[in-house]
């Protein structure tokens, strides 16, 4: 990342429901993406979530953020819903990307998080986990320190949720993705093992 300054030019924050629209966009780069990878498994052009869905979550999140304000915070089911955003103006016009496209767009990452509660039984202990659903950064601002700033707010959001760890599932040939995850401080906790026939 550039050394000419070392505010941030991107801000994270809570999505608001005008952020749906940004937001189905990067869900449909990374259902491509992942369709792209392995057309095998996932069907051309998948869209996980329609725009409307997104509204609906982003609503639930909010209606969990209440909850959550008024101590009811051991609810199964809790959403955190994150998004980043350029904030141009913590940058000098030289500081500014070329592509007028990606400055004008509100939201260039986000990660979609919820947190479940498992009870202890015969085989497991009592944990509260943060698990990361979905995460995207816009392709053309991958490695600007994006989805760094995002992984550390999750890291944050855990910690005050009295989360034990945070988890999430990555496509192994996803190779990017997987060294993204291990230099923020994941490792593999189990796989998933396919043998194809």
């Amino acid at each position: 990342m550039d050394e000419k300054s070392n505010v941030s030019p991107y801000k994270i924050r809570d999505v608001r429901p005008d952020d749906a629209a940004d937001i189905t966009r990067l869900l449909q780069y990374i259902g491509k993406y992942h369709s792209d990878m392995r057309p095998d498994i996932f069907i051309e052009n998948p869209q996980k979530y329609n725009e409307a869905i997104v509204r609906d979550m982003i609503e639930n999140s909010y209606k969990c953020s209440d909850e959550r304000s008024d101590k009811q915070s051991d609810k199964r089911g809790e959403n955190i819903i994150l998004c980043a955003f350029r904030d141009t103006s913590t940058l000098p016009d030289a500081g500014a990307s070329s592509d007028a496209e990606i400055d004008n767009k509100k939201v260039v990452g986000y990660a979609i998080c919820k947190i479940r509660h498992t009870q202890k039984d015969a085989l497991f202990r009592e944990r509260r986990t943060l698990f990361v659903e979905d995460f995207c950064v816009d392709p053309s601002l991958q490695r600007s320190g994006v989805g760094r700033a995002l992984i550390e707010e999750v890291k944050h959001r855990a910690i005050s949720a009295g989360c034990n760890n945070i988890e999430l599932n990555v496509w192994e040939c996803n190779r990017g993705a997987v060294l993204f995850y291990e230099a923020c401080g994941f490792t593999t906790q189990r796989r998933i093992m396919e043998l194809l026939l």
